[in-house]
């Protein structure tokens, strides 16, 4: 067996030298890969973009406060009953399964970019009405439209990250869409005990 091919990596990108595969880029190439890992724009990007995963932790993590309320709310169209807080907590996931399914087929007709831009609609939509709801339907109803959201977001979000992100910050930067994801549902359970309190 060759000793090189025990240390030559499996994955490789472009050879720089070769006479030597495994020799560090020279200094201007270098330098332009630094330039490319501390590119301002795609931070800003990855900001923007994992945005929606934190709105998926507000939707995760917003039926614990809701449901104790909305157990003891005075108006009866609202009144939920044990068997209609299981539903309100959970049927947020048929809208993600959806959300999922529907998500592949945005992104191979409308790309990443503009597919992220459109799942803000479901999640502005789907808060709007459950703010606004007259009734359990509609509490049903705007469960399953940020459900439909977040299927789409956990989805697409990583996938625009990874094909953004250069090779050296890929891993941090996808990393940014479970911490955003958990600091949604984090902000959820603060936020609801304030308003309890």
């Amino acid at each position: 067996m060759d000793p090189f091919e025990e240390t030559r990596p499996l994955l490789r990108g472009p050879v720089v030298n070769e006479e030597d595969p495994l020799s560090p880029p020279d200094g201007a190439e270098q330098q332009s890969d630094l330039s490319k890992v501390k590119n301002g724009k795609l931070f800003l990007a990855t900001f923007a973009a994992v945005l929606g995963p934190l709105s998926f932790g507000f939707v995760l993590g917003y039926s614990s406060p809701a449901i104790p309320n909305l157990k003891t709310i005075d108006n009866p169209r609202l009144h939920l009953d044990e068997e209609e807080a299981s539903w309100f907590g959970s049927v947020v996931t048929l809208g993600a399964a959806a959300g999922g399914l529907l998500g592949g087929w945005l992104v191979g007709r409308l790309g990443r970019k503009l597919t992220i831009m459109v799942c803000s609609l479901p999640f502005i939509f789907g808060f709007t009405i459950i703010i606004s709801a007259q009734n359990v339907w509609m509490l049903y109803g705007g469960r399953v439209l940020t459900g439909l959201a977040s299927g789409v977001t956990s989805l697409v979000v990583p996938l625009y990250i990874s094909e953004t992100a250069h090779p050296r910050v890929r891993g941090m930067l996808g990393s940014c869409v479970q911490l955003m994801v958990v600091t949604g549902i984090m902000g959820a359970y603060i936020g609801g005990n304030r308003l309890i309190d």
